[in-house]
């Protein structure tokens, strides 16, 4: 079964400090998000802009992946 951080994994990709300085956002939080940590509402909606994201695909699992 997936999860929040098997999904935000998907959307990283390989290189966190890439995405992070992508989205504008330190990698540590991306890190600690990564590791199990629930990203705040703030940072959802950000990654969620700057990658096409769909918010409740990444909370949930479930609809399109994408916006």
């Amino acid at each position: 079964m997936s999860n929040i951080k098997t999904r935000l994994r998907e959307i990283v990709g390989p290189n966190v400090a890439k995405f992070a300085r992508m989205i504008g956002e330190n990698r540590q939080t991306i890190d600690n998000y990564l590791k199990g940590r629930m990203p705040r509402g703030a940072f959802l909606k950000k990654l969620a802009e700057k990658t096409n994201t769909n918010i409740n695909w990444l909370l949930t699992g479930k609809g399109p992946k994408e916006r």
